[in-house]
């Protein structure tokens, strides 16, 4: 089945996504539009995190405060 793309500026954007991700059209408007309903998902953000969130809490509490005097250590403005 094909789509006809009328709309000038719509056509150049498709072309431009083509182009500087080295894709077909096919395949940048397919990629587009899985990433569209990917990010439109039923799943909450706190649902897509829970992978990262599990890992976070795999590392072990150090206990230290990540205020303005340690970033600024870390800046060298101590």
């Amino acid at each position: 089945m094909a789509i006809h793309i009328k709309h000038a500026e719509t056509e150049n954007l498709v072309r431009q996504l083509a182009s500087e991700t080295g894709q077909t059209i096919t395949a940048a408007i397919r990629n587009a539009a899985q990433a569209a309903l990917t990010t439109h998902s039923s799943q909450s953000l706190w649902e897509q995190t829970e992978d990262v969130r599990r890992m976070l809490a795999q590392f072990p509490r150090t206990g230290l405060t990540a205020d303005k005097a340690f970033f600024d250590e870390l800046s060298g403005e101590a």
